[in-house]
C-alpha cells in the first residue's frame, strides 16, 4: 500500500528529490569559508597520538590510536576510527578533517529528513506529499542553521556528530521494523531489538551520550507511536527489556557518582558539585533553546566558563524560574502526550538527549555541540502548525525565506569561523566577562606579533574581571615581556592567590610562571614572586585530598619552585606527594629535569630510568601516552646525566 502511494506522487518525489540536492549543495557552500579554520583547543590533546609512534603505519600503531582513546570512559574507538580517514600521522593539516565533518553533517541532514518523514507518516495526520515536504523544511532548517557550526567546524565534535548519527540511523530502522508488527512479528522484533542493540552501541562508543538513543525511541513510543491506533502495542516482556532495562542503567550510572561521592562535594577536577551542576543545567538547557530560536550570525560558541553556578534554587533568582519551566514541560509532554503526540516527544527528545550532558556527570556548565542531536525536531511543531494554518502561498514563501536566512547566517558565521584572528576577538568581545575568551584573545595576538595589543587587552579585561587569578596571572606574565610589571598588578595576583581557588585548567599558566620568572628578560616577576605565587596558593587551598588534581599540580610546582631555589628537601616532600598523588610519567621527567639542574643527578638518573622503563613496557597508553615525553628524549636525557655523574666524579654525585 505505501510503495503504491509514492507510485502514485513519483513526479512529486522526483522534485523533493531535486530540491534536497540543492539544500546539500548550498549547504556545503555555505560552510566552505570555514574549511580553512584551524584547530581549536581538545582537537589537539585528541589528535596528537596519531603521531605517537611515527604514524599509523601498522596494525600496532592502528590499534595504539583507535583503541587507545582517552576522551570518555569507552575510549570512542569508532570516531578514531574515522580519523584515520584524514590523517595517519601528526601534525597534519586541518582542512581534510573539517570538510570531513562537513559531509557527515550534511547527511545527518539526509537522515533528519527520513526519520521527520517517517514520524509524520506514523502520526498519520498529514498527507504523503504534505509529509515529504514538511520533514524537507524540518531537515532543511537544521541542516543550515547557524547554530550547528560549532560543532560542524570543531574537528573533534566529531564524536557528537557520529554519536547523532548513529541514533538518526537506530531510530529509522526501529520504524522500518516497527511498521512490519502486525503482519510479520517476528521479523519485526528481531528487526527493533538489533536496531536499538547494534546502533546505542555504535553510539555510545563513538560518544558516550549515544547511550540514550533507548529513550529517545521510548519517547517516540509513549508520544507519536501511541497516538495511531493501528501500531499494535508492544510486548511487555520485550518492552521491558529493551527499555526500560537499559533506562533504569542509565539512571544509576548517572546516579551513582553523586550518591557515592556526595551530592555536595566538588567533582574532583571541578570547582562545583552535582547539586550545583544539576541546578545549573535547567538554566543552561533553555538558553540551548534560546541560542536555536534567534539563531547568530556568528554562530554557535566555545567559552562559557563566564556561566554563573547556581548555588541553590534561589541562587541566582532565575534558577528558580528555570527549574520549574523545565520541569513543567516534561510534565506538560507527559500529561498530554496522547492530545498533543509531535509536541511532547520534541519535548521529551529534547531534554533525553541531554540526559547524560547536561545531568550529574562532572562535565563542563555548557558546550553547543551537546544540542547538535536534540535540536533535530525543535522546529517540527512550529513547521506543522504552519502548514495547517497559512496559505499555500505564504507558506511557500515563509519557507524560502527562512532557509535562505539561515543559510546566509550560517555563511557569515562559516567565513568567521574560517578567520582565527576574527573568530577569537568576536568571542572576546561577545564574552567580555570570560576569562578563557580573554585569555585566548590575548594569546592570539601576542603570537601574531601584537603584543601591545596582547597588553592592553589584558589590562582591560583585568579591569572588568579583577578577581580572577588566571586572568590577573595570565595580565603579569605578558606585561613582563612587553615593557614591565606593574608593582599594582603583581601585587593583585599574589593577593588572589592566598584566596584562590587555584582551577586545574590554571596547570600550564603556572608553567609558564615558572618558565618566566627564571628569564632575564621577564622584567617584574623573579624566582621569590613564583615562590610567593605557588606557596600561596598552596596554603589556600581547600584541595587536601591526594585524588584531587589540583592537589597533585599545587605540591608538583612549589615543590620546583623550592628545588630551584635551594630548599631541597622541603622540595623533595612536596615532589613525593605529587607523584603519589598523580603517577605522570611527564611530571616525573619535569622533576627529573630539575633535580638535574640542582645538582641531584642520581635521582634525577633513577627518575629518568623509571620513566624509559615505563615507555618501553608498552603498557603506557591513550591520556598517559599522549602525555609522556618521548622515549627517545628520555634515553637522550639519561646519556647527558650519566655523563655528568661521570665528569663529577664520586664527590659530585648526591
Amino acid at each position: 500500500m505505501f510503495d503504491e502511494k509514492l507510485q502514485s506522487i513519483g513526479s512529486q518525489l522526483l522534485l523533493i528529490a531535486f530540491c534536497w540536492v540543492v539544500i546539500l549543495v548550498l549547504g556545503y557552500f555555505v560552510y566552505s569559508p570555514a574549511l580553512s579554520g584551524p584547530f581549536l583547543f581538545d582537537d589537539y590533546g585528541n589528535l596528537k597520538s596519531l603521531g605517537l609512534y611515527g604514524g599509523v603505519t601498522d596494525w600496532e600503531t592502528f590499534k595504539s590510536f583507535v583503541f587507545g582513546g582517552f576522551s570518555g570512559p569507552t575510549g570512542r574507538p569508532i570516531s578514531l576510527l574515522t580519523f584515520l580517514l584524514d590523517a595517519t600521522n601528526w601534525p597534519a593539516p586541518s582542512a581534510g578533517f573539517k570538510h570531513t565533518n562537513l559531509l557527515f553533517h550534511l547527511f545527518n541532514g539526509t537522515l533528519v529528513f527520513v526519520l521527520a518523514f517517517q514520524i509524520l507518516q506514523v502520526f498519520g495526520r498529514f498527507a504523503l506529499k504534505r509529509s515529504l515536504w514538511l520533514a524537507f523544511i524540518v531537515a532543511s532548517l537544521w541542516l543550515l542553521h547557524p547554530y550547528l557550526i560549532s560543532t560542524t567546524m570543531y574537528v573533534v565534535q566529531r564524536m557528537a556528530m557520529l554519536s547523532a548519527m548513529f541514533c538518526l540511523l537506530g531510530m529509522i530502522s526501529y520504524l522500518y521494523f516497527r511498521k512490519m508488527l502486525p503482519g510479520k512479528p517476528m521479523a519485526a522484533y528481531a528487526g527493533m531489538t538489533l536496531s536499538i542493540g547494534i546502533f546505542t552501541i555504535l553510539a555510545t562508543f563513538s560518544k558516550e551520550n549515544g547511550a540514550v538513543l533507548p529513550v529517545l525511541i521510548l519517547c517516540l513510543e509513549a508520544t507519536v507511536i501511541k497516538s495511531n491506533a493501528s501500531f499494535p502495542p508492544l510486548n511487555r516482556a520485550w518492552k521491558w527489556l529493551a527499555f526500560v532495562v537499559p533506562s533504569l542503567v542509565l539512571a544509576y550510572m548517572l546516579l551513582k557518582g553523586p550518591f557515592s561521592a556526595g551530592w555536595f562535594q566538588d567533582y574532583a577536577t571541578r570547582d562545583f558539585s552535582p547539586y550545583q551542576r544539576l541546578l545549573t543545567q535547567f538554566r543552561v538547557t533553555l538558553s540551548y533553546l534560546l541560542s536555536w530560536l534567534s539563531p547568530s550570525v556568528s554562530g554557535g560558541q566555545i567559552f562559557y566558563d563566564d556561566i554563573t553556578v547556581s548555588k541553590s534554587i534561589l541562587s541566582p533568582v532565575i534558577t528558580l524560574p528555570a527549574l520549574v519551566m523545565v520541569v513543567g514541560l516534561i510534565l506538560m509532554a507527559l500529561w498530554k502526550r496522547s492530545e498533543w503526540p509531535v509536541l511532547s516527544f520534541v519535548i521529551l527528545f529534547y531534554f533525553a538527549s541531554l540526559a547524560i550532558e547536561s545531568t550529574t556527570i562532572g562535565l563542563e556548565m555548557k558546550f553547543d555541540h551537546r544540542v547538535y542531536l536534540g535540536s533535530v525536531f525543535i522546529l517540527l511543531p512550529v513547521i506543522a502548525w504552519t502548514a495547517n494554518n497559512l496559505r499555500p502561498a505564504l507558506k511557500v514563501s515563509a519557507s524560502i525565506v527562512t532557509v535562505l536566512v539561515l543559510a546566509s547566517l550560517t555563511y557569515f558565521a562559516a567565513s568567521l569561523w574560517g578567520n582565527y584572528q576574527h573568530l577569537t576577538m568576536v568571542w572576546a568581545t561577545k564574552h567580555p566577562t570570560s576569562v578563557r575568551s580573554q585569555t585566548e584573545a590575548a594569546q592570539m595576538l601576542f603570537s601574531y606579533g601584537r603584543p601591545a595589543d596582547s597588553r592592553e587587552l589584558l589590562n582591560q579585561a583585568s579591569e572588568r574581571i579583577p578577581d580572577n587569578f588566571r586572568l590577573r596571572l595570565t595580565q603579569v606574565l605578558v606585561q613582563c615581556v612587553t615593557g614591565g610589571v606593574k608593582n599594582n598588578d603583581l601585587d593583585s595576583v599574589k593577593a588572589l592567590a592566598r584566596t584562590g581557588p587555584y582551577r586545574h585548567t590554571d596547570f600550564n599558566l603556572l608553567s609558564s610562571l615558572l618558565t618566566r620568572s627564571g628569564d632575564p628578560n621577564c622584567k617584574g616577576v623573579n624566582q621569590a614572586d613564583a615562590r610567593d605565587i605557588t606557596g600561596a596558593l598552596l596554603e589556600s587551598s581547600d584541595y587536601t585530598s591526594r585524588r584531587n588534581l589540583a592537589y597533585a599540580h599545587l605540591h608538583y610546582y612549589h615543590g620546583l619552585v623550592l628545588l630551584r631555589a635551594g630548599e631541597q628537601q622541603r622540595a623533595l616532600e612536596l615532589l613525593n606527594e605529587a607523584l603519589e598523588s598523580r603517577s605522570s610519567l611527564h611530571m616525573r621527567m619535569n622533576i627529573a629535569s630539575y633535580k638535574a639542574s640542582a645538582g641531584l643527578y642520581q635521582q634525577a638518573l633513577e627518575d629518568a630510568k623509571f620513566v624509559e622503563k615505563r615507555l618501553e613496557s608498552g603498557e603506557v597508553t591513550g591520556r598517559a601516552a599522549v602525555e609522556s615525553p618521548q622515549l627517545k628524549d628520555v634515553k637522550h636525557f639519561i646519556d647527558v646525566v650519566e655523563q655528568d655523574i661521570a665528569s663529577a666524579g664520586p664527590a659530585g654525585e648526591d
